[in-house]
């Protein structure tokens, strides 16, 4: 680190009369090459952030429209017919039935179960329960 008196001599020789014409330009010119190179870092950040974004927007429309279901809902808000002809639902009702396996694919992220017997099975969520009295482990419904 620089103290004081060599910051001072520093400042007087640069700005004294008898330093030379060619320092003081190369200073100069040392000088605007640092600005304009900080300038260009700042912009070339800015364009790569923004490509960034929307890099990730891009990415995320494609995975999302990958991901879509074929049967969604048209749109005016109803199903399809091909949709209706081979989802079953409740008779009398919209609810749709759904096998063991899409159910538990509807929580990819989540320990889930089916517990019971066939005729009689829960749904259950497997996450800790915060609060359980005995400091039990379990089943969330």
């Amino acid at each position: 680190m620089k103290t004081e008196p060599d910051h001072d001599d520093l400042l007087q020789e640069i700005f004294s009369e008898s330093a030379s014409d060619d320092f003081r330009a190369d200073a100069l010119e040392r000088t605007l090459v640092s600005a304009r190179r900080q300038r260009r870092r700042r912009r070339t950040g800015r364009v790569c952030g923004a490509i960034a974004i929307c890099a990730a927007l891009l990415a995320t429309v494609f995975w999302r429209t990958q991901e879509a279901p074929t049967d969604q809902l048209t749109a005016n808000g109803a199903q399809s017919p091909t949709a209706q002809a081979e989802v079953p639902t409740v008779p009398g009702t919209n609810i749709r039935l759904v096998s063991d396996d899409e159910l538990l694919g509807m929580f990819p992220d989540r320990p889930v179960a089916l517990v019971g017997p066939p005729e009689k099975q829960r749904f259950v969520f497997l996450d800790d329960v915060p609060g359980a009295k005995g400091g039990r482990r379990g089943l969330k419904f």
